[in-house]
């Protein structure tokens, strides 16, 4: 019996309507579509928490590990200068 498709509506493009596309990605019956209110995507220098379940959702997902984060200064005088970095090794 063949599998009729399914429409899939995600409403929202961040960081769970992204993972979400992902996951469905496989689902060749799945007619995904996101649907965002901006009008385009745009970097945002951020920082996120992300608690032991959503690492391990993350994991699943297959989600590589950063190894290296530099900050840099977005705004004011100093915009593009380096503040901080961590790399793996530091401990």
């Amino acid at each position: 019996m063949a599998r009729s498709t399914i429409r899939v509506a995600i409403v929202g493009g961040g960081m769970a309507g992204g993972s979400l596309l992902h996951a469905f990605i496989p689902h060749l019956h799945l007619d995904v579509h996101i649907f965002e209110s901006a009008s385009a995507f745009r970097q945002a220098g951020m920082a996120i928490g992300v608690a032991r379940n959503a690492l391990d959702t993350l994991d699943l997902l297959g989600a590589v590990p950063v190894r290296h984060v530099r900050f840099m200064l977005a705004q004011g005088e100093g915009i593009g200068n380096m503040i901080d970095q961590a790399n793996d090794d530091d401990g």
